[in-house]
């Protein structure tokens, strides 16, 4: 059964180096660089999602000649465009550690203050005409 639901981003960066120009109009715009599940990269990559900007639109049957929502030339276009755009599996996005290992430096973190502000300090006063050895 085909999922009906359009793959979403679940991030996107505006992506300071690349400006884009609308053919059309010649209006220049900013270019985002969006994350998608790995999930939702494998609809587009097999053609059951419409990877047009902004789209994303779920397809009845994979790489139909056009999407049925945008009209994006899929049959034609989308392969080359995903090769094309395609940055790699997103690494280092989330939490690279467990919420109880984050936890575990936290309390490690509070510990130590709480040890530094305890700590009892001198309270020898040394002459500044003193040289030290």
């Amino acid at each position: 059964m085909r999922d009906p639901r359009p793959a979403l981003p679940i991030m996107w960066d505006l992506d300071n180096g690349s400006m884009q120009i609308d053919p059309r109009t010649g209006e220049r715009y900013a270019e985002y660089e969006m994350v998608y599940t790995p999930y939702d990269v494998g609809r587009m990559r097999s053609g059951y999602c419409c990877i047009n900007t902004g789209c994303g639109e779920a397809q009845e049957q994979a790489f139909p000649e056009k999407c049925s929502v945008c009209g994006f030339p899929m049959k034609e276009k989308q392969s080359q465009m995903f090769a094309e755009q395609f940055g790699g599996d997103a690494v280092g996005w989330g939490a690279a550690k467990s919420l109880a290992e984050l936890r575990a430096e936290d309390e490690e973190a509070k510990e130590r203050a709480r040890r530094r502000r305890e700590k009892p300090t001198s309270r020898i006063a040394i002459p500044s005409w003193v040289k030290s050895v």
